[in-house]
């Protein structure tokens, strides 16, 4: 894709985790906004601008979409998911709270795959993934945005299909 896509840059670096890749990514990242992709999910056409367009019109630093938990045996597709938040921005340290309660926090802070970041808003409050975790690295960086961001926003949208291989890792 590097090759035919002057947006997307190759880095390469030797296997320091998971946390120390997604740390280079944002280093080397230009644009406006941060968005992490797992390797073996994938995103509706339309998923990340849809969520820019949202983030854009109401002046947010950190969003939540809901999504689609697939489940494959064999590569085969058995079943499917939906989680989808109701839009809200959570302003007040109490609504922040209340969405913990109200979304569980496994919907709400375990994954970066289904938030949009602003760059600059991560880089302001040096925001970035602790190498030192090899699981849930996710959880120490969502709570960060958390406590810096003015507001979150949480978008209808269940554009990210997260696919679970049922009996498989990919780390571990």
């Amino acid at each position: 894709f590097c090759t035919r896509d002057t947006r997307i840059r190759c880095l390469k670096q030797q296997n320091l985790g998971l946390s120390a890749a997604r740390n280079a990514g944002f280093r080397d990242a230009r644009g406006i906004y941060i968005a992490y992709l797992d390797a073996d999910d994938y995103v509706d056409a339309d998923y990340y601008q849809n969520m820019v367009e949202y983030a854009k019109k109401h002046r947010t630093d950190f969003m939540m979409a809901g999504f689609v938990r697939e489940f494959v045996h064999n590569d085969i597709k058995t079943h499917s998911s939906h989680v989808l938040f109701k839009e809200d921005i959570l302003r007040s340290r109490e609504q922040k709270q209340a969405c913990c309660d109200r979304l569980f926090f496994y919907h709400a802070y375990i994954h970066v795959w289904n938030k949009l970041y602003r760059r600059d808003f991560l880089s302001d409050h040096e925001i970035c993934f602790d190498e030192a975790l090899r699981f849930g690295e996710d959880v120490p960086y969502n709570l960060q945005c958390r406590k810096y961001a003015p507001s979150i926003a949480l978008i209808p949208l269940a554009g990210y299909h997260y696919v679970c291989h049922q009996g498989k890792r990919l780390t571990g």
